[in-house]
Order: structure tokens, then sequence, then C-alpha cells
């Protein structure tokens, strides 16, 4: 069973003035399972913390870029 895992970005790629694709860095894990997103192909992968809960994360109240 899949689920939704809190994660941050810690860094991204841009091409042309977007962002492609970002690497998330997920909450409580080592960061061997950091991971390279492609904003693109798997946009349905990166939602806002508390998009399916009413969960309120760190994440929630970080700064933006």
């Amino acid at each position: 069973m899949r689920k939704w895992l809190e994660a941050v970005v810690v860094d991204l790629k841009e091409e042309g003035g977007q962002v492609k694709t970002i690497k998330v860095h997920f909450r409580s894990y080592n960061a061997t399972y950091d991971e390279w997103i492609d904003c693109g192909k798997e946009a349905v992968r990166i939602k806002e913390v508390g998009s399916f809960s009413g969960a309120e994360g760190a994440a929630k109240y970080s700064v933006r870029i």
C-alpha cells in the first residue's frame, strides 16, 4: 500500500526559467532516500502538506521561494 510522506525540497533544477525537477528529502528518513522528481511527468506526486488530511507539518509554514 502506498502512502503520502512529508518531504521538503532540498534542491531544484531549472530550465528556461522554469523548475523542471526537484530533489526532495523525506522527513525521518536517511538522505540516501532523497529523490529527484520530474515536475512535469510526476506532478501528481507533489502536494502541499495537509492536502489529504488536516496535517499541519512544519513544511506548511516554511518560507516559499
